[in-house]
């Protein structure tokens, strides 16, 4: 994801959750800003929770897009390594197949999603 886009993001999720505050704070108040969107406050703690469930999925996603994926680290610090199996006429499953060996990588599921992150960062080295 582009930084330009994030930070839309983030200026999303800060607005979103200054929504989220005031509706949870002024739940049921018949002064309340949201009579003007919707005249019943019985929809007040259901408007809250919705704003709360869209921040939690923003907050997420924004984590996971930032956070550096240990697979890529590693496979960044050994491209030394790497081109030297490449030389010795490895195949990129093989070299993905040993990386995954020497983290622990069991067999199952996110065995192979790991397999598949290790094999797409492999073809940009």
């Amino acid at each position: 994801m582009r930084q330009s886009l994030q930070w839309v993001f983030y200026g999303l999720l800060c607005v979103l959750m200054l929504a989220t505050f005031y509706a949870i704070l002024n739940a049921g108040s018949p002064h309340s800003l949201l009579r003007y969107i919707v005249r019943d406050p019985a929809y007040d703690v259901s408007i809250a929770l919705g704003l709360g469930i869209v921040v939690g999925a923003i907050a997420i996603t924004l984590y996971t897009v930032r956070r550096e994926s240990p697979l890529k680290t590693m496979l960044e610090s050994n491209v030394e390594y790497i081109h030297k199996l490449r030389r010795k006429g490895k195949s990129e499953e093989d070299i993905a197949l040993s990386f995954l060996n020497e983290i622990g990588s069991r067999r199952g599921p996110l065995h192979l999603i790991a397999k598949r992150r290790v094999l797409k960062h492999l073809s940009r080295l």
